[in-house]
């Protein structure tokens, strides 16, 4: 019996290792993807500093107001929109908030100590609500409930549309994730991180526990 145990146990240590291996392999082959996006929008961002500095010099002796205005110029992105949200039980609102607070750093537009930068942000974001919640802050509007900060706007979503056994949910997600689901095993992996993402006050040795059963 004891021999059985050790070699259970043997084994669980090598499962363990090779999903860390291929955690780490992942997590290293999306850092250097960020990279390679990172370095190529700073590319276009040093190319538009460029530019800009040209014009500021052009119009430098046209008064403060001319050079401040140019200093404060939105950045053009190619290839980025801002992120959609249909209300949907499914959709993540923690992955939805950093992917509109990364759209607005990308933008240049520092909505945190500009309180017209931050209007403008929150009418950007309110315009791209879809279905339900375009209905939902429609009708908060229409109300006189509308939010005035981007503080606000998240804490009322989460408040609207994230359930109260959130976690539970989101650990029975994790309890029924099986990779025999999935096409292969980046995908589980894939869909297990996704979910994670979201879970709060887990160890890591229940992840792996989770991890390893499914």
């Amino acid at each position: 019996m004891e021999e059985v145990l050790a070699r259970l146990l043997g084994t669980m240590e090598h499962q363990q290792q090779m999903i860390q291996q291929l955690l780490e392999a992942q997590t290293q082959a999306q850092a250097q993807a960020l990279a390679n996006q990172q370095a190529q929008q700073e590319n276009q961002l040093k190319a538009q500093r460029d530019m800009h500095g040209a014009l500021l010099q052009c119009v430098s002796n046209n008064g403060d107001q001319g050079r401040s205005q140019l200093r404060d110029t939105e950045r053009r992105v190619e290839g980025l929109s801002i992120p959609a949200y249909h209300g949907h039980l499914n959709e993540s609102i923690g992955l939805y908030i950093h992917r509109v607070k990364t759209f607005f750093a990308a933008k240049n537009l520092k909505y945190e100590t500009d309180e017209t930068v931050e209007a403008r942000c929150l009418a950007m974001v309110v315009a791209n609500l879809q279905g339900q919640a375009a209905a939902w802050y429609q009708e908060l509007a229409s109300q006189g409930h509308g939010f005035t900060t981007l503080a606000e706007f998240e804490h009322g979503l989460r408040e609207e549309f994230e359930p109260s056994d959130l976690q539970e949910r989101l650990r029975d997600r994790l309890f029924a994730l099986q990779q025999k689901g999935c096409k292969d095993l980046i995908e589980y992996i894939e869909k297990f991180r996704r979910v994670c993402t979201d879970v709060q006050e887990m160890s890591e040795l229940d992840k792996v526990t989770f991890f390893i059963r499914g």
